[in-house]
């Protein structure tokens, strides 16, 4: 059965691409988000994702439409070549990993994270193309939230466990399992994904990305919006994606005052509700650990375990001791993802390498910093003329919220933030296009 589901994904998929391009892209990205990332195809051993966009690559080159001029012309295609040229350039100088194994891991960043959107770059032309891919990464948004609100209430998520029952032992790239167990929290809003880590990247990534959206909507739709994905991150029991959320607050609070009272009266209604519902206990002691994310001692107290701040910190700071030998450059490309899986184990110092500073340093050293800074100012630099209000800069809100997500646990679904940002790049390059109605 699930050989059968496979292959209707891809058939919908390859229709849907050779119909029109930006369909195909759209069904990626849908397929990406509402099929968890286990799935396989009965193809080559590749896993489902990446037949995808094999198959969108193909037909693009077939009808003409990859553009490598317009590609290298593109603030963000320009950084991502760069960013995914160099480690290869130096990889014959890193510390440890062979060639082989370092172009395995390569190649698995460039064809799931890089080459969607460089291929989205090709594709989002005109404004038509602008509006399908919009109102696909919408709807699959409601139908994400609306199943994770399912998989709380009816504490079980039939169709995730449906795949993992066939690739439970599949070993997902670029997933980090980390070691984090939260004592009495077992009803989550885990939604398609494999884990409310995943999960909670989805919501950090459309929460900062509908704030972009919001003349775009009528503002019952937008506000709704907002209170879902605010729903499935309190419940999803995973603290980053509350703290980045605590940011985007303060951030907007400090730049537009009005802001203050309706912001006040949803926490104050949220804290009502957590402290007189006793069923909402679990999420009363996940949202007051996430308050004081850097107090270690009260996290437990309540029994909350997990990585706490000193890890936190650690992990920023003990890479540079791990690769004492090769500053310049690092262990390797992949470096991480093979520890772990040699070891059977986590670092003794470094754990699950849940943040960006990890793997950033550990397999590619200054240049892995000197990269991604490189990345995140061209991202902004990329999107900073998509102007929705005055006084509030909503495209810097967006870069800083994903980088402070990165930071604090890693870089996952970049492919995501990506694709994002060239249809935020889009909009600015159509006069008025972001405060036309589209939902």
């Amino acid at each position: 059965m699930i050989s059968i589901i496979s292959s209707l994904v891809i058939l919908i998929h390859t229709i849907l691409t050779c119909k029109r391009l930006v369909y195909g892209l759209a069904s990626f990205m849908a397929i990406r988000v509402l099929i968890p990332e286990t799935m396989r195809s009965p193809v080559a051993s590749l896993s489902l994702n990446s037949l995808l966009i094999v198959i969108l690559f193909f037909i693009s080159i077939l009808s003409g439409n990859l553009n490598i001029h317009k590609i290298k012309n593109d603030i963000l295609g320009k950084a991502l070549l760069i960013f995914i040229s160099l480690p290869i350039i130096f990889l014959p100088f890193s510390e440890y990993l062979d060639f082989g194994m370092q172009f395995k891991g390569w190649l698995q960043i460039f064809l799931t994270d890089i080459m969607p959107a460089l291929l989205a770059i090709c594709i989002l032309k005109t404004e038509s193309d602008l509006n399908i891919i919009i109102k696909w990464v919408v709807y699959t948004m409601f139908v994400t939230l609306l199943y994770g609100v399912y998989t709380f209430i009816s504490n079980s998520n039939p169709w995730t466990d449906y795949i993992m029952s066939y690739y439970a032992s599949y070993d997902v790239s670029g997933v980090i399992n980390e070691q984090v167990e939260y004592s009495n929290l077992t009803r989550k809003t885990q939604s398609t994904f494999v884990s409310t880590n995943c999960f909670g990247y989805y919501l950090t990534y459309m929460f900062s990305f509908l704030l972009l959206l919001k003349n775009k909507m009528s503002h019952i739709k937008w506000g709704m919006s907002l209170l879902l994905i605010l729903v499935c991150m309190v419940f999803s029991f995973y603290l980053l994606p509350i703290v980045v959320l605590m940011f985007i607050v303060a951030y907007l609070v400090r730049y537009k005052k009005k802001m203050i009272i309706p912001i006040i009266l949803v926490c104050g209604i949220l804290v009502i509700l957590l402290f007189t519902i006793p069923a909402l206990e679990n999420a009363k002691t996940f949202f007051m650990t996430a308050v004081f994310f850097w107090d270690d001692s009260y996290a437990d107290s309540v029994g909350v375990h997990g990585s706490n701040m000193e890890l936190r910190i650690r992990q920023v700071l003990y890479p540079f001791v791990e690769i004492k030998n090769n500053l310049l450059l690092g262990h390797g490309w992949g470096w991480c993802s093979v520890y772990l899986a040699i070891h059977k184990s986590i670092h003794p110092q470094l754990f699950g390498f849940e943040t960006i500073f990890s793997t950033a340093v550990c397999e590619l050293g200054l240049m892995g910093i000197v990269l991604f800074i490189y990345l995140f100012i061209s991202a902004y630099r990329y999107i900073k003329n998509v102007i929705i209000d005055n006084k509030i800069n909503f495209a810097l809100l967006f870069v800083l919220s994903i980088l402070m997500l990165y930071v604090a646990t890693g870089a996952m679904y970049m492919y995501y933030f990506f694709i994002l940002l060239v249809i935020l790049h889009r909009t600015s390059c159509i006069d008025g296009y972001m405060n036309k109605k589209l939902f």
